[in-house]
């Protein structure tokens, strides 16, 4: 709710010169509540305070494809953004699986079907116990017509325990 941003601001004001974790965490709570654009905003600034700092690349990535999925914006002003964001993190960790998992969502939505597909396996490899790839997995391998491969993909993923309890049945 609006309510936890509340807390984050207030810290901030009351530390002008506060960490990295800051902004970020005030992004991620947008996100969090369906304000991608005061995400974006502040994932940028804890990127300008940070260059390194590779979840704040693929949260900013995932605020990017979360405002297009919800067509707050129009589509053409935020894949390539994402694309980019979702690139620095591979670039800085190319094996954290949840970065080969944006790359591929937004792979699929750019219809770029044989990129999507390649990471969303690259992320799998990386993390074959996660619920949150195969989910991923069966969600591209639907789109491409692979019916029975994405309905193997989605038993596994209700097979293995997520990260977060449940995560992998909500908006991927």
């Amino acid at each position: 709710s609006a309510e936890a941003l509340e807390p984050i601001h207030t810290a901030m004001r009351l530390n002008p010169h506060y960490p990295t974790n800051y902004p970020f965490n005030l992004g991620w709570a947008y996100q969090r509540v369906g304000q991608y654009a005061e995400a974006i905003a502040a994932l940028k600034e804890a990127i300008s305070l940070n260059p390194n700092f590779i979840i704040a690349y693929t949260t900013l990535a995932i605020s990017y494809r979360l405002q297009w999925v919800s067509q707050q914006s129009p589509a053409g002003q935020l894949l390539e953004p994402a694309m980019t964001a979702v690139q620095q993190a591979l670039a800085l960790n190319d094996s954290w699986h949840w970065n080969h998992v944006v790359s591929g969502l937004i792979y699929l939505y750019q219809q770029h079907y044989e990129q999507a597909l390649a990471e969303m396996e690259r992320g799998m490899a990386l993390a074959p116990t996660e619920a949150g790839t195969y989910a991923a997995l069966a969600m591209v391998l639907s789109c491409v017509g692979r019916t029975e491969d994405a309905l193997a993909a989605a038993a596994q993923a209700l097979r293995l325990k997520s990260e977060v309890a449940d995560e992998h049945l909500g908006i991927i």
